[in-house]
């Protein structure tokens, strides 16, 4: 995200809502969606996983066509998140 996007009013950064219009190709032909997402960072998604019982192993950085066993950078959207699943009882 960018001061741009915040301009713009796409993105705002003191709740980490972005919004914008993608389009998809369809069968029915190109259809332009909303498309409406809440960007977490990384301690908030780590403390979901493990409330819903994950043990996290490593939290990496990448994006797409660019993902590696490296940490996340400042820029980066997008971590890979490598847990273990809970043991069923």
């Amino acid at each position: 995200m960018t001061d741009e996007d915040v301009e713009r009013n796409t993105f705002d950064p003191t709740t980490m809502l972005a919004r914008y219009v993608d389009e998809w190709e369809l069968p029915e032909g190109r259809v332009a969606m909303m498309i409406r997402e809440r960007l977490l960072i990384p301690p908030e998604m780590v403390a979901m996983l493990r409330h819903v019982g994950f043990e996290v192993l490593h939290v990496w950085g990448g994006t797409a066509g660019d993902w590696g066993e490296r940490p996340v950078k400042l820029d980066e959207v997008e971590a890979m998140y490598v847990c273990k699943r809970p043991k069923l009882p």
